[in-house]
């Protein structure tokens, strides 16, 4: 997706020296790590100030959730200063599916269409409920999931993921609503003893998933979710990582691999398999 946005024209003006879609997981925890350790937040990117001065923007929306993720605000700020230019600055934190929800409020009013906010939100809360209910007349079981943010080493989801999962009619394994993703130790993962298992992985789509839940297939076949058969990969930039829209469907992708072909939902509602999820044999991966 970045890739078509570039060849429409549109400049980048972030730089970073992790390519993380050239690297395995494990080195790209390493290289951040390093550079967190030798530089704090503000030295895993760079904002180049003349290509800012360029885009001359009106609107920019920065964010403090995560110092991994984007530049730090106080990078931005400095950039600023540098281009000569004062845009609206909208800065977002969200950790709820309620912050979410507001976030686009504030996106729409710096934008100065406050109404299009209004209304984005309240097709937002329409589409998780349709999940709801789609859930609960699905099965009156609530299935635990575990959903993976990282692999090597792992990490569970947090923020806004376990009320994804609660409105898909399951509960989270592990993170209560609202907080950090956590590192763990693949016994820890065992000792979750969740019955759905999600790879999806922050800033990979699909395939990658795919790619790495394969690549660690000796560890999540030891899991009793794996012997079920209900070990799922999932487009986890689109659907989880990001604090947008997007979430809403994330949800339904989490009730139909928790509750199976039986989850009454239209397509506009739901990603379709093999786009924003698969199951994985990761036992059979194992043993290749």
């Amino acid at each position: 997706r970045l890739r078509a946005v570039l060849e429409a024209g549109c400049e980048r003006v972030t730089t970073s020296d992790i390519d993380p879609h050239a690297l395995p997981q494990g080195e790209i925890d390493r290289r951040v790590k390093a550079a967190l350790k030798e530089g704090g937040d503000g030295a895993l990117y760079g904002v180049d100030a003349a290509a800012v001065a360029r885009a001359a923007p009106s609107v920019l929306l920065t964010q403090t959730l995560c110092g991994v993720c984007a530049p730090a605000t106080s990078a931005v700020e400095a950039v600023l200063t540098a281009a000569d230019v004062a845009p609206v600055v909208a800065n977002l934190e969200p950790t709820t599916i309620d912050d979410v929800a507001e976030s686009f409020k504030t996106v729409a009013l710096a934008c100065g269409v406050p109404e299009r906010g209004e209304d984005l939100v309240a097709k937002f809360y329409a589409h998780l409920d349709r999940v709801r209910r789609a859930a609960e007349a699905a099965s009156s079981s609530r299935p635990r999931v575990l959903l993976l943010e990282w692999l090597d080493p792992p990490f569970d989801g947090g923020h806004w993921v376990p009320e994804q999962v609660e409105a898909a009619g399951c509960e989270p394994a592990r993170n209560a609503a609202g907080g950090r993703i956590t590192g763990l130790s693949w016994d820890e993962v065992a000792a979750a003893d969740a019955d759905v298992v999600l790879v999806a992985c922050c800033g990979f789509d699909l395939r990658r998933n795919v790619s790495d839940a394969v690549a660690h297939a000796p560890a999540l076949a030891k899991l009793r979710a794996a012997r079920d058969g209900r070990v799922f990969a999932v487009d986890g930039n689109r659907y989880f990582a990001r604090p947008a829209q997007s979430l809403a469907a994330g949800a339904a992708l989490v009730a139909r691999c928790a509750h199976g072909p039986g989850l009454q939902l239209g397509a506009d509602d739901i990603p379709a398999e093999g786009e924003g999820w698969c199951r994985v044999d990761v036992g059979a991966a194992a043993g290749a």
